[in-house]
């Protein structure tokens, strides 16, 4: 049993050594112990590699390659979606969340203070309920309609424009 350095496989293969290195970190040569070589194995190894290997490498290879293939294709694909404006970014989307839902809060919390005076003069509870019914129901309506829902609040934009 012949053992050699990556040096002395390097110059039996005539390879650089950082090239012995990479194909042990493929896994295409082994070492019999960390920088020790079997002449023998590692040549096989190389010829095996060189010519393609056996049916099992082989088609470990070939699926290996379609898999990256496919995942290529779906980079293109999703970069293609985001050009397009069809794929957004979460950070996107939870900001838009984020100012909608602060809207509907907003525009919740207002109800109270807009309609306490009409309230007030109310006495029939059936009337004070359509009205608090109706207040929700356009509260609702702005928070399904992303024009609205998706505005910034008054006095942000100002804020925003100031900030760049």
């Amino acid at each position: 049993m012949a053992l050699f350095t990556t040096k002395g496989i390097a110059d039996c293969l005539n390879l650089t050594e950082r090239r012995v290195r990479e194909l042990r970190d493929e896994g295409v040569l082994t070492e019999e112990r960390p920088g020790i070589f079997n002449l023998k194995t590692v040549v096989r190894q190389y010829v095996a590699y060189k010519t393609g290997g056996t049916k099992d490498d082989q088609s470990r290879l070939a699926a290996a390659r379609a898999d990256r293939e496919e995942t290529r294709g779906k980079i293109e694909k999703m970069k293609m979606e985001e050009a397009k404006g069809n794929l957004h970014r979460t950070e996107d989307i939870e900001n838009g969340l984020k100012t909608a839902f602060a809207n509907f809060k907003d525009r919740l919390e207002a109800i109270p203070t807009k309609y306490a005076d009409t309230m007030a003069q109310l006495t029939d509870p059936a009337d004070a309920s359509d009205i608090l019914r109706k207040a929700i129901q356009e509260a609702l309506v702005e928070l399904s309609n992303p024009d609205i829902a998706l505005k910034a609040p008054e006095g942000e934009d100002a804020e925003d424009e100031q900030k760049e």
